[in-house]
């Protein structure tokens, strides 16, 4: 299968009305011709972000850096608050799991976490990267675009609490069960995505874990959680 044959393929899975590789390629031109475009030859970022993303995948242009989106590269953020914060093996002091499973530290004291999450702000900002405000022009804009770039979840650590913007990967499934062993099955969720909107849940004590994850893996297939709400 050649390159474009893949990108109409993942385009049309996307909700796409492409009719194959050659399609794709007149579609791409345009864009190129757009005169919305910043300069020839270059494709703005948050029109065409579906595009952009899909080639960048299929040609493996993992460190490309989109026109007008994150211009960052989330593997150094999350070293940076790594050497900020610190790393954890403690679930009631953690702030935040990475995607491999560690553990950022958010604490002062023992066994307990009591830094705010937008304490993360403070690794942009050493690091010079800005983040367009938020509609409400809130601090949380940093905390969420670390959530959604660098694909981690915020926790409650000492708190029964998750909220996250992708389904975990295995390693961070296992330590949402540690979180909510740690509570009792007593979790406060939230599940948020681009394209199915946000739901939230609270679960009370004596919840299984295997229940929590059962609902985060459904939700990111089919907008809702299996649980009923109460």
């Amino acid at each position: 299968m050649s390159q474009w044959e893949r990108i109409n393929r993942i385009m049309v899975n996307k909700g796409y009305n492409m009719r194959g590789a050659d399609d794709c390629k007149q579609t791409i031109t345009k864009f190129l011709q757009s005169p919305g475009n910043e300069s020839p030859g270059e494709v703005r970022y948050k029109p065409f972000k579906d595009w952009v993303d899909t080639i960048a995948m299929v040609l493996h242009l993992n460190d490309a850096k989109p026109v007008g989106g994150p211009t960052y590269n989330p593997r150094n953020v999350l070293r940076a608050a790594l050497r900020a914060f610190g790393e954890t093996d403690n679930i009631r002091e953690a702030g935040y799991i990475f995607p491999g499973g560690k553990l950022l530290s958010l604490t002062g004291n023992l066994n307990h976490r009591d830094l705010d999450h937008t304490e993360i702000n403070s690794v942009y900002s050493k690091l010079g990267i800005e983040i367009p405000p938020d509609e409400r022009q809130s601090n949380h804009n940093i905390m969420f675009a670390f959530m959604k770039d660098c694909r981690v979840i915020r926790i409650g650590g000492s708190q029964a609490m998750a909220d996250m913007f992708h389904q975990p990967t295995r390693q961070q499934a296992q330590r949402l069960v540690e979180l909510i062993k740690e509570h009792n099955g007593e979790m406060s969720l939230i599940c948020r995505s681009t394209n199915l909107g946000a739901k939230d849940h609270y679960y009370k004590k004596g919840t299984s874990p295997y229940i929590i994850l059962r609902d985060i893996v459904y939700f990111y297939k089919h907008g809702k959680f299996i649980t009923p709400e109460a």
